[in-house]
């Protein structure tokens, strides 16, 4: 019966330490995936930002063509 609780012990420790070693590399896991995400974001948005610059350069030369 001792050795029984002994392993009970043993187990339900082991448990809580691959429990807790799962969720420090979930953990990790996600904020790898956040920083790839916000990596991606803020490159979208400089190139929608440079796409912007470039519109509005074309617009305003394209109204100078037509005005001359």
């Amino acid at each position: 019966m001792l050795d029984n609780q002994g392993n009970i012990h043993t187990l339900i420790g082991e448990a809580m330490r691959e429990s807790a070693d799962l969720a420090r590399k979930e953990l990790a896991l996600f904020r790898t995936e956040m920083t790839e995400n916000i990596r991606g974001l803020v490159m979208g948005l400089a190139i929608v930002v440079g796409a912007a610059v470039f519109a509005v350069v074309a617009i305003s030369l394209l109204v100078q063509s037509l005005v001359d």
